[in-house]
């Protein structure tokens, strides 16, 4: 890590704090974020959801896994086609109890379908296919179906693999300008219930752009115009279990862990100390300093803010001396010192020829 500007990371042993402008850390065999002379960085760390604690101490990283996230929340960008046929409502018609059809057939029926992955409370993947099937001028109905064969089948019905099984169901209503008016969901646990093998009982919103009580949500956008039924973006709230990729490091200086499920979080959050002067710092060596009665005590704080620098991750801070200028000195001295030592060698022959001529 680098600072661009004032501030200086802090390091500790156990002596004591230091401070340093070398942003070089590693992370040991605990996590820690430490030097290369394994000095321990100061900061705040982060709890197991990802949130700082504002307590300043050794920075430490958890490395490990995450748990997985169950699906509570689908989110929704699309437009379904206000030309649409409904002349007839095949798709209300069906049973869609994981025993009389398929999902294939299904979706060969309803005017558009949609799908997206979801996750139950183990981690497991399961996909769901969002069915719309247009019943008049400007209204619709929508039907949630997940695959019969991954539901815990009670008392051996008769659940199979690629059938329909109904989770949700509801309906839409649109103005003149296409906009969705009206918003209902129907969860089938109310009435039936169901849970994915060796799962907890899950149920899942699904945001087109308005509550149950039509208020706006601020997240979907469903819409009814005149143009081929398309989704634009389609996302939900679950995850599997996370494997740690990577680290990032913010400007704030925040270290966000990056995992192979599409999560990331917040791992902590390196600190940058300022004084009110630097003059009187005690350089100790290998870049480091002391504070001493002339600067101070240090103020701990987020980078960015108070006057503190900002933080770039990834990037060292360069040395402030002029290679160029440092090579001409170096070269001008050992001239120096060639002509300096000539002289002497001169002065020393000309004393012992004086002394051998007496």
């Amino acid at each position: 890590m680098a600072i661009n500007g004032n501030g200086f990371f802090t390091i500790r042993d156990g002596n004591g704090l230091y401070y340093t402008r070398n942003g070089a850390f590693y992370l040991d065999s605990e996590g820690y974020l430490v030097t290369a002379a394994n000095m321990r960085v100061q900061g705040y760390t982060a709890n197991s959801e990802g949130y700082i604690q504002p307590t300043l101490g050794d920075l430490q990283v958890a490395v490990g896994d995450i748990s997985s996230q169950t699906t509570t929340e689908v989110v929704l960008v699309a437009n379904i086609d206000a030309e649409a046929d409904d002349s007839t409502t095949p798709v209300g018609s069906m049973s869609l109890d994981g025993l009389t059809e398929t999902i294939d057939s299904v979706t060969q029926s309803a005017d558009y379908s949609t799908s997206i992955s979801i996750y139950d409370s183990l981690g497991a993947k399961h996909d769901l296919t969002v069915t719309f099937e247009k019943t008049g001028t400007n209204t619709w109905d929508y039907y949630v179906l997940t695959d019969a064969g991954e539901i815990a089948d009670p008392s051996s019905i008769g659940y199979a693999e690629g059938y329909a099984f109904s989770i949700a169901s509801g309906s839409l209503t649109f103005n003149t300008d296409g906009e969705l008016t009206g918003f209902t969901q129907n969860n089938t646990s109310l009435v039936t219930s169901w849970n994915y093998e060796g799962a907890s009982a899950q149920d899942v919103t699904f945001d087109f752009g308005l509550d149950t009580s039509n208020n706006p949500t601020g997240g979907g956008t469903l819409t009814q115009l005149s143009a081929e039924s398309t989704v634009t973006s389609i996302d939900q709230d679950g995850a599997s279990v996370g494997h740690l990729t990577s680290l990032t490091v913010r400007s704030d200086g925040t270290i966000v862990g990056l995992y192979d499920n599409g999560m990331d979080m917040n791992m902590g959050q390196v600190t940058v100390a300022v004084f009110d002067t630097t003059n009187g710092m005690e350089r100790i060596g290998s870049g480091l300093f002391r504070a001493q009665r002339i600067p101070g005590e240090p103020a701990f704080g987020v980078a960015g803010e108070g006057g503190r620098g900002d933080i770039f991750g990834s990037n060292l801070e360069a040395a402030n001396v002029d290679i160029e200028e440092e090579f001409i000195n170096m070269i001008t001295a050992q001239r120096s010192y060639q002509a300096n030592s000539r002289v002497l060698s001169s002065t020393n022959e000309l004393l012992r020829e004086l002394v051998n001529l007496i």
